[in-house]
């Protein structure tokens, strides 16, 4: 009888993930990248494209050999800035990180902090490199010269004043405040392109029939290389509007500092999972007939849900965390299982359909035998074996058996690190 409850409410409100049309998302997916193509560089947020932003770099074969470069990464909630150097037949090497809250990230912000902060995490590391790589995580329009515009902060950011400044401008200016004098190389790129980059060197013989990146973290976003002049596109996925979006969808848009902004980020990056769980979960009590009185009250308790709580329960169901304690019984246990395993499936099928959308709109990866590489940057399939068991899944039946395209995903060491001091050495 639960069970049945259980479905009907999940029905009702358009949360089975099973009830996901994936190809008719997927024509919509590929519509907009292919307008974002026509209008490349248009502004963000438009309802019916992708902004398709140029990265003005291009595919390379190797390095600058023994120079270091330093790599500043603004990413979620964090700066990571270290020095990088790359030797010939060797792993590079990796030294001197440093980890900064990133401005905004806990309160709003203005112009001169947000920029303050960013040099002053350059400072420590410019005795013994003036070539910078700044991978910036955010929707930001790159200038031929390689400079960028900051268009939108996602990922909670509050840091208004920002919107529609010069990176590097602004941190040379505030580098010269205090003290530092150019000459000063920085090349702006987005995380995504440093990851396609990254994945791109592999020293092996295998043949791929062209380049991809794809990255779900705390945000969304996707990278291809353009093959008719093989300069990496920045796809900036994570701005779709999906037709498929539920109420609880909508909800957590609305409760965010940019409503309306990355929607398609806030359906399934990370960092938006547990709260996926944590509203489903709360309509799911409000239902009635679906948990118990115990597990209703204990639950209430909690106040932030993370995507490593959802794990760690469908892992270890009579665990000792935090959802397993709700539990009253093992009808409660059955419930919350199915209602967090939806959460993931569901997920699962929207990246198919996002790693389908991108065979499609570059025409490549037909061929077993030579197929698309996409460099995967995410925590969430690596760390995760329900994401990695769900998401093969769905690559083998949606996009090889009824789509007929082939990847391989790339697993790169420090992928964002190691692309991005790639990009500011070799432009």
């Amino acid at each position: 009888m639960r069970y049945e409850v259980l479905m009907n409410f999940l029905e009702k409100r358009g949360f089975n993930a099973r009830t996901l049309d994936m190809d008719a998302e997927l024509e919509r997916l590929v519509s907009f990248a292919e307008r974002g193509l026509e209008t490349p560089n248009t502004e963000p947020n438009r309802q019916d494209s992708l902004p398709m932003i140029s990265s003005y770099i291009h595919l390379q074969t190797a390095p600058i050999w023994e120079k270091p470069v330093v790599v500043m990464a603004c990413s979620g909630k964090t700066i990571q800035t270290r020095l990088v150097t790359f030797h010939k037949g060797l792993e590079p090497s990796i030294t001197g990180r440093k980890t900064l809250p990133m401005p905004g990230s806990g309160h709003e912000v203005g112009k001169d902090e947000f920029y303050d902060t960013l040099a002053k995490a350059l400072l420590p590391y410019l005795e013994t490199s003036r070539i910078v790589g700044l991978s910036f995580a955010y929707e930001t329009a790159i200038l031929p010269n390689l400079d960028g515009i900051v268009r939108n902060l996602s990922k909670e950011i509050l840091a208004p004043e920002v919107i529609g400044t010069s990176l590097v401008e602004n941190i040379k200016d505030r580098l010269d405040a205090f003290g530092v004098k150019d000459p000063l190389h920085i090349v702006v790129l987005n995380n995504t392109v440093a990851a396609l980059l990254a994945g791109s060197i592999d020293d092996t013989e295998k043949v791929y029939d062209g380049y991809a990146s794809f990255i779900l973290d705390s945000g969304l976003n996707m990278a291809h290389v353009d093959p008719f002049d093989q300069m990496i596109i920045n796809t900036e996925v994570g701005t779709y509007h999906p037709l498929f979006r539920t109420r609880i969808d909508r909800e957590i848009d609305e409760a965010t500092v940019a409503p309306g902004n990355h929607v398609f980020e806030k359906v399934l990056a990370g960092h938006y999972q547990g709260l996926q769980a944590q509203y489903t979960i709360r309509e799911a009590i409000q239902e009635g007939g679906i948990f118990s009185g115990f597990f209703e009250e204990r639950f209430s308790l909690i106040t932030g849900l993370e995507d490593a709580q959802i794990h760690d329960f469908l892992q270890k169901p009579y665990g000792p965390g935090v959802l397993g304690q709700c539990c009253a019984n093992d009808f409660d246990r059955e419930m919350l299982f199915y209602i967090l395993d939806n959460v993931l499936e569901r997920v699962a099928r929207w990246v198919a359909v996002t790693l389908c959308a991108c065979h499609i709109v570059m025409d490549k990866g037909r061929s077993r035998i030579k197929p698309l590489a996409i460099a995967l940057e995410a925590d969430t399939y690596y760390a995760r074996p329900i994401n990695r068991l769900k998401l093969n899944y769905y690559i083998k039946e949606f996009i090889n058996e009824k789509h007929g395209f082939y990847n391989e995903l790339i697993e790169v060491g420090h992928a964002n690190c190691v692309g991005t001091a790639l990009a500011a050495l070799m432009n």
